[in-house]
């Protein structure tokens, strides 16, 4: 096995353990399908990035793309009068699919959805172990430009670097904020035992729903505008409204309770402090934060 899984990954092991993995994305592209050809374009794509020939030693933390022939499938469906309903239902059902805990096996999953306009939904749904979506958004637009081509060499793919370096470089450069981080792990610890758990019915139950709505785009750049004012990220903006949603359903904490916070963590991407970029470098390079 040519490359080890970074910190992220390794937790990642543990989550695929309790419950599938998986993430998914969907694009919309302007053009007749024809399941033949798109599958020809998605194999050749992904043979020219040198994403074929994948296995996973979970015990030994380690990864190959070992090459070869890509063997690609889409299955087709009818998008009636709403593709996108068509689309989330199989994205719920393509996500609570596991991959296989180890071993040689394909980490993607495409579909296609006819919406009957001269143009169709193509998804992809994959273990969430191999990429981050900024990796996919490129691979999808990628894909996306080969299929719209008349010929598929006119749509020149890079060879991807497959096996970047673990996280241990990025620890030694920011070592001080490493070492600020242990010392503040007690309190950390601490913070989670007085955060309020969800309520959830059947903690076996690893089952993943799927929701999704359309922010506009006049919406978005105000968000954006508001963030700016405030002199903050746009991640922390939606931290803000999302504690401000969710504690009105908390009720309140009970008299002695001992977890009496509320608390939203997010996955941020890291890639910017660390690796190129996504159109040279494959890989998830995330890590996370809890306010």
């Amino acid at each position: 096995m040519q490359g080890r899984l970074n910190l992220f990954q390794c937790a990642m092991l543990r989550w695929r353990q309790l419950h599938p993995y998986c993430a998914a994305h969907v694009i919309r592209i302007a053009a007749p399908l024809d399941a033949a050809r798109l599958e020809s374009r998605i194999g050749g794509a992904l043979e020219a990035m040198g994403l074929t020939g994948y296995a996973l030693d979970a015990g030994a933390r380690r990864f190959e793309w070992s090459g070869g022939p890509a063997r690609v499938a889409v299955p087709v469906q009818d998008g009636g009068a709403s593709p996108l309903e068509r689309a989330a239902l199989e994205i719920e059902t393509l996500i609570n699919r596991p991959f296989p805990e180890g071993g040689a096996f394909d980490p993607f999953r495409f579909f296609a959805i006819r919406n009957g306009e001269g143009a169709f939904l193509l998804g992809l749904v994959y273990d969430h172990i191999v990429a981050g979506g900024d990796s996919i958004v490129v691979l999808m637009t990628d894909l996306a430009d080969r299929y719209l081509a008349a010929r598929e060499e006119d749509v020149p793919l890079p060879r991807l670097e497959r096996y970047p370096a673990t996280y241990g470089a990025l620890v030694r450069r920011q070592w001080p904020r490493f070492l600020s981080t242990l010392t503040a792990l007690p309190g950390q610890l601490a913070g989670w035992r007085r955060a309020r758990r969800p309520g959830i019915r059947d903690a076996a139950d690893g089952y993943n729903g799927f929701v999704h709505f359309a922010v506009p785009a006049a919406s978005y750049a105000r968000l954006r505008e508001a963030a700016k004012g405030f002199g903050v990220t746009v991640n922390d903006l939606l931290f803000a409204i999302v504690l401000k949603v969710v504690a009105p359903l908390w009720g309140g904490p009970r008299p002695g309770a001992r977890r009496r916070e509320v608390a939203v963590a997010s996955v941020v991407n890291v890639r910017d402090d660390y690796q190129g970029p996504a159109t040279e470098v494959f890989g998830p390079f995330l890590a996370s934060m809890r306010v």
